[in-house]
């Protein structure tokens, strides 16, 4: 059973802790405001020669407030725009007051989140302040700006409950409706930006695409290209929302093009890290990595750190990582640490820490993350950021979690816990229980883990974090499960499901319905576990997740498969795979191909071999054939080891023992360097019986005892038994070679290789076969024909691709080579037996033997 919760989301993937850093990266974006951008406006005015000097000089002052907003200069904005607002004040112009006024509000928010606060509280004040002094003066307008500025701070609290988006959204739709009422179309635009804002942090896409079309409707018409790239950007959201990918970049790119048209590097920077995350989002991190690249040489070109060099940074790193390439995913993280090593703010350099400890831990360099971690958390240490600190704290628990150093892990937590106690934040509280509460879990100390999950639980319902209540409810599951209890589990997994519906959380409602496979069929409720996992297949169709609808299909194709429904399994798992090949997840590619293979020797279990024409186990043959192959490009060392097992025993079972014997050894190599001792004596095994079918009774007899003395330690029943039975078919081996049938079980989810009992068939008579000489020379010609090298740049040990041979060229190659030695060949032997001399001698014998 697969351990749930939240510190191992779906698919491996992290929920939750990491908003720490991550999200103090990222304060800003182009739907939430932070300036008006009324410059064009005030200009006109300072330019105007008719316009009286005061009025001319407050606009100025006006003009330079929200040109150093902008730079994010917040003390020259500050000093500007309060020269401005007495001036405007005895002129009794209204309306630049509250323009003015807002310009303060924003530069006080702006000061607030570059000073990581968790609230904008002076901004709140003299919003608050201001908002009595219009209400009682019956300024409508003036009560429309202070109720937006009040709803834009809201907004930025850095833990935005159900309750304060509640109130926020009331407060700017009251200050939308009094814009409109006034006529005043631009704020009537701003405001319905901050709208679709609020509906996007309610994760309610129809309100975002509602209020972001009526926003860019309202900029179009006043010809005003920033507000109209931003309601693409909302568009844009509402889209990423609904899970429709093509139809958000798209917007976003249209978004970008004008932000780089008006100048704004900034802004064009912003969508393009975006879209790399929405290409990583729909699994594609080729188009990912380009567009992140991009927006991080945007960042360092016009010198722009505060956390969004960072952040694309780290995209770049992620991008690296999904494309399996680790090494360069460290390599940029540690070029990228340099780089911002040299700035000032010490904080960008934690988060270069964070990046480098997150890259090595997904190569596998734990103790090289350890030690970005430890100079993470002395950094924030130094800056005496507490939260920073937390931020530490869970990136080193990831990398013990790595090593199962679980006691290690829980220090982190522990010290995690006691400073969010300190900043009384409930949600990382809450967050460092639910923590420890997996932890424990992995330590099987499931008194502690209710004891945790409870409390975390709590804290999360006062923190109104659904979606987290839902992940403490997913470990309790577990815990009762584990325990035998399944109808407490059962119980756990619906109410973490209605959260999870609640918070509009596929994601999240795929991983219960998961859960809920496994306490069904520890319930033994077969029809209820197949609903569960056909709920998750589709979880995962909406989420337009092909990886995760790939993963989903082989667990229901396995389901099906070990109730006998073969010919559905079978169904399942072609869609399994076909889902695989779409998102380029060659693990998975695999592991349905294996499924398969496994389907077919099923299939074909209790049929003889016919005395001519093909063996019942062809299917299964090619079917393995095509997963080593598959094998071969997948960073997995089990399922390379288990599918040369597996072809091995087909290749015995239909009498081609000396294939059989070089696929053994294959896999032998695999499994120790795995180090997986199951199937090394499963291996031997099956090499003990080639030898003893080649009259090698001595080699079969040492073979037996090294399988013997491997398995000493394993415990297994079953396995001596194998053993034993090998040891005394070379005791009774009296009689000509036989050929042997297979009735395989593929390996399981521990990788573990099971293979079937033998059953003898008829003895396969000495066949003359092709001859040597004659097949090298004459694949050594065709090869030649195919690429473009000299005569003496190819030898008979020198790999296809080596010489220059593509994927069209190895297609004619085996084309070529089945119509001169009518023989059916895969396109895939190119990848099996790379060298003329390995194909070669694979073609002679396979004429041998057929």
């Amino acid at each position: 059973m697969a351990f749930a919760g939240w510190a191992l989301g779906p698919q491996g993937d992290r929920i939750g802790p990491e908003q720490g850093w991550r999200a103090d990266v990222r304060g800003d974006n182009p739907l939430h405001n932070k300036i008006d951008f009324l410059m064009p406006k005030y200009s006109v005015m300072a330019d105007d020669s008719s316009t009286e000097a005061r009025r001319r000089e407050a606009s100025v002052l006006f003009c330079a407030a929200e040109g150093h907003l902008g730079e994010e200069e917040i003390g020259e904005a500050l000093s500007s725009a309060i020269s401005a607002l007495p001036i405007f004040r005895e002129l009794g112009d209204s309306s630049a007051v509250h323009d003015t006024l807002r310009v303060i509000i924003n530069a006080q928010r702006l000061e607030a989140n570059l000073n990581f606060e968790d609230r904008p509280a002076e901004a709140e004040r003299l919003a608050n302040q201001e908002l009595r002094s219009f209400e009682e003066a019956g300024d409508s307008r003036g009560k429309a700006a202070m109720l937006l500025s009040l709803a834009e701070c809201l907004c930025d609290y850095r833990s935005a409950r159900k309750s304060v988006l509640q109130e926020a959204f009331e407060k700017a739709q009251m200050a939308m409706s009094l814009f409109t009422a006034a006529g005043d179309k631009k704020m009537q635009g701003i405001a319905l930006l901050e709208l679709a804002h609020i509906h996007a942090m309610r994760r309610e896409s129809e309100g975002v695409l509602e209020k972001s079309s009526q926003a860019e409707e309202v900029f179009r018409g006043l010809d005003d290209k920033l507000g109209v790239a931003r309601s693409l950007h909302g568009r844009a959201i509402a889209s990423i929302l609904d899970r429709r990918f093509a139809d958000a970049t798209s917007r976003m790119k249209e978004a970008a093009t004008i932000f780089r048209e008006c100048g704004v590097k900034k802004q064009e920077a912003f969508e393009l890290c975006v879209i790399a995350e929405v290409h990583l989002e729909e699994e594609k991190a080729h188009k990912a990595l380009p567009a992140a690249r991009e927006a991080l040489s945007i960042f360092r070109s016009i010198c722009y750190s505060r956390g969004w060099e960072a952040a694309s940074l780290f995209t770049v790193v992620r991008a690296y990582s999904a494309k399996e390439q680790t090494d360069l995913a460290v390599k940029a993280a540690t070029d990228g640490l340099d780089k911002l090593r040299m700035q000032t703010d010490q904080r960008q350099e934690v988060y270069g820490y964070q990046i480098l400890a997150d890259a090595l831990v997904a190569s596998g360099k734990t103790t090289e993350a350890l030690s970005a971690c430890s100079s993470a958390r002395e950094l924030a240490k130094e800056l005496g950021d507490k939260r920073l600190e937390v931020a530490t704290l869970h990136t080193t628990m990831w990398a013990h979690i790595q090593r199962m150093e679980w006691d290690l892990a829980m220090d982190q937590m522990d010290d995690a816990l006691a400073l969010s106690q300190d900043l009384q934040d409930e949600y990382d509280e809450a967050v460092a229980e639910h923590n420890l509460a997996f932890l424990h879990l992995q330590k099987r100390e499931y008194r502690q883990v209710m004891d945790r999950a409870e409390v975390a639980r709590n804290l999360f319902e006062r923190a109104e974090s659904a979606r987290g209540e839902a992940g403490t409810l997913l470990i309790m599951a577990t815990a009762s499960c584990e325990t035998g209890r399944a109808d407490d589990a059962l119980e756990k997994c619906r109410q973490a499901l209605a959260l999870h519906q609640l918070a509009k959380d596929l994601q999240g409602e795929c991983m219960v319905c998961s859960m809920m496979v496994d306490v069904h069929i520890m319930k033994e409720d077969v029809d209820s576990a197949l609903e569960a996992v056909e709920r998750c297949v589709e979880c995962k169709r909406l989420c337009s997740s092909k990886q995760g609808e790939a993963r989903a299909l082989i667990v229901l194709a396995r389901l099906l498969f070990d109730n006998d429904r073969h010919e559905e399994a079978q169904q399942k798992a072609i869609l399994a795979k076909a889902a695989a090949t779409e998102s380029e997840d060659r693990l998975e590619m695999t592991q349905a191909q294996m499924l398969l293979t496994q389907i077919h020797l099923k299939l074909a279990e209790g049929k003889d071999a016919p005395p001519s024409g093909p063996h019942p186990l062809e299917h299964a043959m090619r079917s393995a054939t095509e997963a080593v192959t598959l094998s071969g490009r997948c960073n997995d060392r089990g399922l390379v080891a288990i599918s040369r097992f597996v072809r091995g025993r087909l290749l015995y079972g239909t009498g081609r023992l000396p294939e059989a014997r070089r696929s053994a050894e294959d896999a032998l190599r695999w499994f120790r360097k795995g180090q997986d001792a199951l199937g090394e004596v499963k291996t031997l095994l099956l090499q003990g019986d080639v030898a003893l079918d080649q009259d090698q009774k001595d080699e079969a007899r040492t073979i037996a005892e090294q399988a013997q003395h491997l398995a000493a330690d394993l415990g297994s029943a079953e396995t001596d038994a194998e053993i034993a039975a090998l040891f005394e078919r070379i005791e009774k081996k009296d009689k000509a070679p036989v050929v042997q049938t297979v009735a395989m079980v593929a390996a399981d989810d521990s990788k573990a290789a099971e293979a079937g009992p033998a059953v003898e068939s008829i003895a396969v008579p000495e066949k003359k076969g092709l001859d040597p000489t004659f097949v090298r020379k004459k694949i050594l010609d065709i090869t030649l024909a195919l690429v473009s090298v000299g005569e003496d740049e190819v030898f008979f040990d020198s790999p296809f691709m080596d010489a220059g041979m593509d994927s069209l060229s190895s297609v004619q190659l085996m084309s070529d080579l089945a119509k001169e030695f009518q023989m059916a060949m895969s396109p895939s032997l190119v990848f099996d037996y790379p060298t003329v001399a390995s194909l070669s001698e694979h073609l002679v014998e396979e004429s041998m033997s057929s």
